[in-house]
């Protein structure tokens, strides 16, 4: 896909017509960047077959100016409930679009208000032309992606008995964003030992022992492009037989999965091949959520590799995480995640760690 806003809209126009629509309205914040280029938080943007509208108020006037030449501007001066519908007049159209997927009960109650427009509202909007990357967003990945990989070879030299999960986490923090990151692209997991058990949980004040499993699950946030990266460490001298054991059917599911992965192929397909392996050897019950998930603006997107998603199947320029894990109550967790670019003939990581 060409990275030029004009062919974007090009896009989104055809997808006015094979939606039965007049015109599209865009308000979240991550579909309104990809498709103006504006990444002030607050925002409209409306498309139609003639017209290209971004509505936003003072505080990003400038902004918007500069990051969203193809649009023209109009400034929301007053309440929304008092200028959303004039914004919308401007686009002299009946029936508009909205994203089903975003949009409040309140900002729908304000669309009702403008009584010539018939609303319909569209599960899938701008998503699905964000499957597929740019090489321009690949390479923003990939430098995200960097930051990440650097700052995880670093957690042997960082952690030490006696560290709690929270200073772990922040201590990870700080080093991503002295090596450039504008953010985290989420909230850092750290947990140690028995805590490894809860595939999302939150660093706490659990201190660091000899024998302990670390789960680091972190991702950096550049150019407005994330990345994501799990590696599981063991404190010790030496790894203890259930460590050794569950993390190598882990890494073998993973590496199956992304053998696997090329154009055609499916998420359900792919997830299966990773848990159909964990489950052989007796720990199906222990991988409870999905294989992995696209990524780019936002850290969770399509396409997701799940026996539940029935979504399109892969394709070149996608990017996906592929991060199986087995967890124990009592015991902990071993997760491995990596980012993986879905090629023309089959793919290739991302992540370097």
């Amino acid at each position: 896909m060409d990275e030029n806003p004009k062919d974007k809209l090009t896009l989104v126009r055809e997808y006015l017509v094979e939606s039965n629509v007049e015109g599209l309205l865009i308000g979240s914040a991550t579909n309104r960047r990809w498709l103006s280029g504006f990444t002030g938080s607050s925002g409209w943007l409306l498309i139609t077959k003639e017209k290209a509208l971004l509505g936003t108020d003072f505080r990003y006037w400038e902004q918007a100016q500069d990051q969203s030449p193809d649009f023209k501007l109009i400034e929301i001066k007053g309440r929304l409930s008092e200028e959303l519908p004039k914004f919308i007049a401007e686009a002299s159209v009946n029936t508009i679009g909205i994203e089903g997927k975003h949009i409040t009960l309140h900002q729908f109650d304000v669309l009702l208000t403008v009584s010539d427009v018939a609303w319909v509202k569209l599960e899938n909007t701008l998503e699905i032309f964000r499957e597929v990357k740019h090489p321009s967003e690949i390479e923003s990945i990939r430098e995200a992606a960097t930051l990440t990989d650097k700052v995880m070879a670093q957690v042997n030299e960082i952690a030490y008995p006696g560290m709690t999960e929270k200073q772990l986490a922040w201590e990870l923090e700080k080093r991503l964003r002295e090596l450039g990151a504008s953010g985290l692209a989420f909230p850092t997991i750290i947990a140690f030992g028995n805590n490894g058990a809860r595939a999302h949980h939150e660093p706490g004040d659990r201190q660091l022992r000899l024998g302990d499993t670390i789960i680091v699950d972190m991702g950096a946030k550049l150019n407005g492009y994330c990345s994501d990266l799990t590696r599981t460490f063991f404190l010790g001298n030496e790894p203890n037989s259930t460590f050794l054991e569950i993390y190598n059917i882990v890494l073998d599911a993973q590496e199956a999965a992304i053998k696997n992965i090329k154009p055609g192929k499916t998420g359900k397909e792919i997830d299966k091949i990773a848990r159909d392996i964990i489950d052989s050897a007796g720990y199906g019950k222990a991988f409870g959520h999905s294989l992995g998930h696209g990524l780019g603006l936002e850290v969770h997107e399509n396409p997701r590799l799940s026996q539940l998603f029935d979504g399109n199947p892969l394709g070149s320029g996608m990017v996906v995480t592929v991060e199986p894990g087995i967890y124990l109550p009592d015991w902990g967790g071993i997760r491995i995640e990596d980012l993986v670019l879905v090629t023309s003939d089959g793919s290739n990581r991302i992540s370097q760690c």
